[in-house]
């Protein structure tokens, strides 16, 4: 399940999506949510040339006072989370320094699935980074706006499955 999360986490930034796993924010015990609040580091990222672009992309928080609230697993073994607050990212052309700035404030709702499968069900603005072996195939990363959702096999494969933004910004295109 960390594996998946990392992934997931990597793959998808968007509603204070982070980039590492967040093992604080397990349920605690007593069965109530806990509530962690992510940070800069979290919310950092730096992808080579072919991940999620042509060129090196990185990512850098410039306003972050994102949360994410993790509930005790439902019947079937769900866990749930929900990412609220704000993100705004500056996002950069490793190799040109072209930059550009997003906000990707959410909320946004994770679903981790005891099958190690994931969903996410994203509001507002999102970035999503298509790795090579997504669908559709990165290398490609863009903003959508509106309500988007992704889902993520076992195996780490994110699927675009709907969004209402007919027109998603090609980042890479942008700081090409």
């Amino acid at each position: 399940m960390k594996a998946l999360r990392l992934f997931f986490l990597l793959a998808v930034v968007g509603s204070a999506v982070a980039l590492y796993a967040f093992p604080s924010a397990l349920p605690a015990a007593n069965g109530k949510p806990t509530r962690v609040l992510l940070t800069d580091l979290q919310q950092t990222f730096d992808i080579p040339a072919g991940g999620v672009c042509n060129f090196e992309l990185a990512g850098t928080p410039i306003a972050n006072n994102e949360t994410i609230t993790t509930f005790p697993p439902d019947a079937n073994g769900d866990v749930r989370e929900i990412i609220t607050g704000t993100l705004k990212l500056q996002l950069t052309n490793v190799g040109t320094g072209n930059s550009t700035e997003v906000n990707v404030s959410g909320p946004g709702t994770i679903v981790l699935h005891p099958d190690g499968s994931a969903s996410e069900d994203l509001r507002g603005n999102a970035v999503i980074l298509f790795f090579p072996g997504a669908n559709p195939a990165g290398p490609d990363t863009q903003l959508f706006t509106g309500h988007t959702v992704i889902s993520i096999d076992p195996a780490g494969n994110l699927t675009l499955v709907s969004t209402t933004d007919d027109h998603p910004l090609d980042i890479c295109a942008a700081l090409s």
